[in-house]
């Protein structure tokens, strides 16, 4: 079967958790209980749990669907959909300080910590890493990569925390003189000639990693950067058909499927869209990310759901086709092709408000039948 992680440990969690109202309704559904679940082969009678369904449910019956114990929750967020994300303990939920000692930040380290401190969580899941190990976090957020640039001067940076697309606009701002040499990045792929270009041109040391907004941490490049490192102490992770959950054989591509045994959310068999394969030579980690089960994207570091762009075309009255191109130097770029002529400075803000991006073009076609999204992007070749 493939999958990474303790088979004894999920049952554990099964059991531990069997009093959570969102594990109590994921293994419901499925007609089981914890006891029913003596081996993989019962445990894949459960069925997997879309983030469109979570969301749905957060809709139908605020708040979190009924799904939550708010006793075990110190923050709430919200990541695009919308869904509604909790968090439990301090560092144990999101867990990225793992992933951050591994890429070498350490405590004496300045870092510029670029992710949204509004809203979702992707801010706060670093700025409790980087206390954790005790370094010195700025945080900046998404601003203006010149003034990133000149705060990362002003306060002696070292490391960066971030997008891949984001490093390259503030280490082109700074020019040759800096003093940040260390960078974790996850949202976006990190492709070798990525990794290659930052160490030669601009002397920083690039690890990636792979997270989601209601789990945190998934896998991490370790000191080798062979492979993405499946954080197994809290995770069992499975690799089934796309869009359903009959497991894949052995070194296949196959969905990504998590088991969470937090105990502020214990999600089991939660589907996250990503396509992966088990590492040939390191049974541990993830060999990488190849793209998305379904049309959804991850554009500028943030998700588009198709059924959120779904929902925005019949706002809008129309079907479209949303396109997903990058530049020269791998900078996403959105175009938004409309089957029904509009006001396209309206349907532009209309993005903007419901995804949290903006366009880069508004065209008209008529011949579009359906509502499409589109990722032509080089890159997705190399994953």
């Amino acid at each position: 079967m493939a999958f990474i992680g303790s088979f004894a440990r999920l049952t554990d969690s099964l059991r531990e958790n069997r009093k959570h109202p969102l594990q109590r309704f994921l293994l419901k559904r499925s007609g089981l209980t914890p006891e029913d679940i003596q081996s993989y082969e019962d445990f894949i009678r459960i069925h997997p749990f879309t983030k469109g369904e979570l969301s749905r449910l957060q809709v139908q019956n605020p708040p979190f669907g009924g799904l939550i114990d708010t006793s075990c929750v110190t923050k709430i967020f919200q990541s695009p959909g919308p869904i509604y994300n909790v968090k439990g303990e301090s560092c144990n939920h999101y867990r990225f300080h793992k992933a951050l000692m591994m890429a070498g930040i350490a405590a004496g380290d300045i870092v510029l910590n670029t992710f949204s401190y509004h809203l979702s969580p992707a801010g706060e899941m670093f700025d409790e890493a980087l206390a954790k190990i005790g370094a010195v976090t700025f945080p900046l957020g998404p601003t203006d990569s010149e003034k990133a640039a000149g705060i990362a001067n002003a306060v002696g940076a070292t490391a960066f925390i971030g997008t891949r697309s984001y490093l390259l606009k503030v280490l082109e701002a700074l020019g040759g003189g800096h003093s940040i040499r260390k960078a974790y990045l996850i949202a976006e792929k990190l492709t070798e000639a990525d990794r290659t270009m930052f160490e030669k041109d601009f002397g920083v040391a690039a690890f990636q990693g792979y997270g989601i907004a209601e789990i945190g941490l998934i896998a991490t490049e370790d000191s080798q950067r062979d492979g993405l490192m499946v954080d197994t102490d809290t995770l069992f992770v499975e690799f089934v058909e796309p869009g359903g959950g009959t497991p894949v054989n052995p070194g296949a591509t196959g969905e990504v499927v998590i088991t969470f045994f937090n105990p502020a959310t214990p999600f089991v068999r939660l589907a996250t869209g990503d396509l992966s394969v088990i590492h040939a030579q390191r049974p541990e980690c993830l060999a990488g990310l190849f793209g998305r089960a379904d049309s959804s994207v991850k554009a500028k570091g943030v998700f588009i759901h198709f059924w959120q762009f779904e929902t925005l075309c019949e706002k809008l009255q129309t079907k479209a086709k949303l396109i997903v191109e990058s530049d020269a130097k791998g900078i996403d770029r959105l175009l938004l092709k409309i089957a029904t002529a509009r006001d396209r400075e309206a349907v532009a803000v209309a993005f903007k408000k419901a995804i949290g991006l903006s366009l880069s073009l508004v065209t008209v076609d008529d011949t579009i039948e359906k509502n499409e999204i589109l990722d032509k992007r080089p890159h997705l070749a190399e994953r």
